[in-house]
């Protein structure tokens, strides 16, 4: 069960002009971390993504990403009711269940201080972080993902700076000095693998997350 040691708030969030954003309060809303990496995503990347849906064709392409969006959520919606209500179990098809306790198998929570967090850094960004929690001794950020296949290290780098992007704001908002992010990856076909950044390197998302965010506003002035 959920150990309350932070006092995790919930946000509203808004979606205009294809921006999401985050009402902090009456008269603050802030950019999502996602949005933020999409608005400055590397042309390189943004070229691929487009060559991709062209190969396989945009019918093809759309349902990709409605099936994996689909699973996603399903997938996240057992793993935090796994840790926040008791005597459950997996719900959805055979293949969301079969990717669901993949995970869960795979977590070495020694505490879960929350599910589906909402965090925010001062008046600058905010986003949800699947779970936060302690595990191997480091309060970390831990973000579930699920793939049609597996991806390596190379492709998820996005994935490492949403992990930097909300310890950062869980340090300013709670005093914290989380110096650990996960991904914990399960594929459709039935794989499973963990990403870890610690220490230094973790610091050096950090640093690549501040850049990424500073170069956002610099495109909105």
């Amino acid at each position: 069960m959920i150990d309350h040691t932070f006092n995790y708030k919930s946000y509203n969030k808004e979606e205009t002009n294809n921006n999401r954003l985050y009402v902090i309060s009456d008269d603050i809303k802030v950019p999502s971390v996602t949005t933020i990496l999409d608005k400055t995503m590397k042309e390189e990347k943004r070229k691929g993504l487009q060559e991709w849906r062209k190969n396989v064709g945009e019918e093809k392409a759309q349902k990709v990403l409605n099936t994996s969006t689909k699973l996603g959520s399903i997938m996240h919606k057992n793993i935090e009711d796994h840790y926040t209500k008791e005597d459950t179990k997996p719900t959805g098809s055979p293949i969301a269940v079969m990717m669901s306790l993949s995970i869960i198998k795979h977590c070495r929570f020694e505490k879960v201080y929350g599910c589906e967090v909402s965090l925010h850094h001062s008046n600058l960004y905010a986003g949800t972080a699947d779970c936060v929690a302690l595990e191997d001794g480091h309060i970390s950020i831990v973000d579930f993902k699920n793939s049609v296949t597996m991806k390596t290290e190379e492709m998820i780098e996005d994935y490492f700076l949403q992990l930097a992007a909300y310890a950062m704001a869980h340090d300013f908002m709670f005093q914290t000095n989380i110096k650990r992010g996960v991904i914990k990856m399960a594929t459709q076909d039935g794989k499973f693998s963990e990403f870890e950044k610690k220490g230094l390197e973790f610091e050096r998302f950090k640093t690549k997350w501040a850049e990424r965010l500073e170069e956002y506003y610099n495109l909105a002035k």
